[in-house]
């Protein structure tokens, strides 16, 4: 009989191997400073020392308090309570010599610029002998923290040599001031892609000498090829990386976005390296009170 043909051989099949996601380089900067429920941003007014409480604490991904709140004047209902507590927990922000903290009253510019250096955990200039502003004297309680802020490039003052430490700080200048001791500034605005009108401030319009900086800072957005700083901010519960927009291309995300980054606020791994990329879904806050 002709034997039967061997049937050909069936190749075993390779296992598909698992996909390996990309290692991303991609850095998203969350909302740290928000407008008000009318829709406008407000850059002229001033800014309470509640509401610098509230910004920090976003800015930092430090969440919300539930103790009960150390300051007399400030209610466990209050709007603020809970950013106000970590401020004060952290040592960021600091009530006055009575014990109070005054949480409704404007912010001065010496008051702001003191709290953004105890956030750097940089010390004030001690024993200083002379002053880099004309209207602050070195016996300024705040003398010391101007003088550093300005050295480090945070702080300018004003082009008739004045820094002004006693004036209430308007809203633009702290979202500028923060912006720089964060490391998150947009460089042009051709940079930026995605911007669309229903998440522009109406009383911001892209000739304000701060638009970029309030951008920056009221705006959920990605930043590609982010730069990495030398600097940290060292928090009691974690150490947070800085990154700087620089000349990178800067993606504006809308409401619902899903997308996966680096989120500088998650801190730094037990091995010192940057967080690890997740998956972000954006959420776009335009209102003062949570």
């Amino acid at each position: 009989p002709t034997p039967a043909p061997a049937p050909a051989p069936v190749p075993t099949p390779k296992p598909t191997p698992a996909p390996v996601p990309a290692p991303t380089n991609m850095v998203y900067h969350q909302t740290f400073f928000i407008g008000y429920p009318d829709g406008t941003f407000k850059p002229e007014r001033n800014v309470s020392r509640a509401e610098v409480a509230a910004a920090l604490t976003r800015a930092l991904g430090l969440g919300w308090s539930n103790t009960k709140p150390s300051y007399p004047d400030v209610s466990a209902t209050y709007w603020a309570s809970g950013y106000i507590q970590i401020m004060k927990d952290e040592g960021i922000m600091l009530g006055d010599t009575s014990g109070t903290f005054r949480p409704d009253a404007p912010i001065t510019r010496a008051e702001a610029v003191a709290a953004l250096l105890r956030m750097l955990k940089v010390a004030p200039i001690q024993n200083l002998t002379a002053s880099s502003f004309k209207d602050v004297p070195v016996t300024n309680w705040a003398a010391g923290y101007i003088e550093a802020m300005q050295k480090n490039g945070y702080i300018a003052g004003y082009p008739d040599g004045t820094y002004k430490p006693t004036v209430n700080i308007l809203r633009s200048e702290f979202t500028a001031i923060a912006d720089r001791t964060l490391g998150r500034e947009i460089g042009n605005s051709s940079q930026v892609t995605g911007l669309s009108k229903d998440i522009r401030w109406p009383d911001v319009p892209a000739s304000h000498w701060a638009y970029l900086y309030i951008l920056e800072a009221s705006t959920p957005h990605t930043v590609a090829n982010a730069v990495k700083l030398n600097r940290t901010i060292v928090l009691k519960t974690k150490t947070i990386p800085l990154f700087s927009d620089g000349t990178s291309i800067v993606t504006i995300h809308k409401a619902g976005d899903v997308l996966t980054a680096i989120v500088p606020v998650d801190g730094l791994r037990p091995n010192g390296s940057v967080p690890a990329a997740r998956k972000v879904t954006v959420v776009i806050t335009n209102k003062l009170k949570p």
